[in-house]
């Protein structure tokens, strides 16, 4: 956990308690750091206290909730990337007595599946299904 995380509402209460008296005008906008500490807090406290506490927009907290969580799926699509397998019937048939494996389509459309004395052009035709129709 990072040191940000860490904090209780209160420390991050008097961090916006202290940017509040010190900014020049009513109108300047809360700091990225500010906000990202307050969604922080998303781990130990609802959305409904911080705002309360914080003195937060409701709308604006949210919708940087919202933007967090897509930025986040994002990243994990970026981190998924394509493995080929380089299967031939010998191998399937004496040296494995089982393959598993998971696949996720771009849609979230998932197939798992243990293999057990399959052939090679049979793996095949079941991963062109998959990715072509997905499973009913």
């Amino acid at each position: 956990m990072s040191k940000e995380s860490a904090k209780c509402i209160d420390e991050v209460k008097i961090l916006f308690d202290n940017w509040r008296k010190t900014r020049k005008t009513q109108r300047v906008r809360i700091p990225e750091n500010l906000w990202q500490e307050a969604i922080n807090l998303l781990d130990r406290y609802s959305a409904f206290e911080i705002i309360k506490e914080l003195h937060l927009n409701n709308t604006n907290f949210r919708e940087r909730i919202q933007k967090q969580k897509a930025k986040k799926k994002s990243k994990v699509k970026e981190s998924k990337s394509f493995i080929q397998l380089h299967l031939d019937d010998k191998n399937i048939n004496s040296q494995l007595s089982s393959i598993n494996f998971q696949l996720e389509k771009p849609d979230g459309c998932k197939l798992k599946m243990e293999l057990q004395s399959i052939s090679k052009n049979e793996i095949h035709e079941i991963l062109q299904i998959f990715m072509k129709e997905g499973v009913k």
